[in-house]
């Protein structure tokens, strides 16, 4: 049961780092700009000189703003007309009875789906997770990074009756994730 709740927790902390636009590979193309940590300082101003932009405390309703529009792309799908698809999935059923599935736009290129799933599980694009009966933790919702963990009773953590309800309230106290079933997710 421990070590399903530490998975758990580290995938939903993973997908919060994902879904919060975190970059481990420093120095990417594109011309985005890369801040090193040592670049921002408690302290920094931001551009109207208002408030502290690493601190929620002084900024002010324009910054909270500013700070929205910046990072709208991030948080909804530009094309809300198009169906819902998984893109791929990571099946970590046998030894952690959870298996992803990759849904926004973000995984729609594979070697980003795969490099997630590297050295934790199986990858494929091609097949998406098994139906289970108990459900899953949809994570980034309606964003391009959305994905699923379904959860089972097969495999190395097996889960059951009483303690999936563990793993249903770690998902539904994560700001980003909701607690859903396949059929609420695929059959529309």
């Amino acid at each position: 049961m421990q070590k399903t709740t530490w998975l758990i927790l580290i995938l939903l902390m993973a997908s919060m780092l994902v879904l919060s636009g975190c970059n481990l590979f420093s120095g990417g193309g594109g011309g985005e700009i890369v801040l090193e940590p040592e670049e921002i300082e408690l302290g920094d101003v931001d551009d109207d000189g208002t408030g502290d932009i690493n601190n929620p405390e002084t900024m002010t309703e324009d910054d909270w703003q500013d700070m929205a529009e910046a990072y709208e792309d991030l948080f909804e799908e530009t094309d809300k007309e198009k169906k819902k698809t998984v893109k791929g999935s990571c099946d970590v059923i046998a030894e952690k009875s959870t298996c992803v599935d990759y849904i926004g736009s973000y995984w729609e290129t594979p070697e980003l789906a795969a490099l997630n799933c590297k050295g934790v599980g199986v990858y494929s694009s091609d097949k998406t997770c098994p139906y289970t009966r108990y459900g899953g933790c949809k994570t980034g919702a309606g964003t391009i990074n959305e994905m699923i963990i379904w959860h089972y009773p097969e495999g190395g953590g097996g889960f059951d009756d009483e303690n999936i309800q563990y793993a249903i309230g770690a998902c539904n106290a994560n700001p980003l994730g909701t607690w859903t079933t396949p059929d609420a997710e695929f059959l529309r």
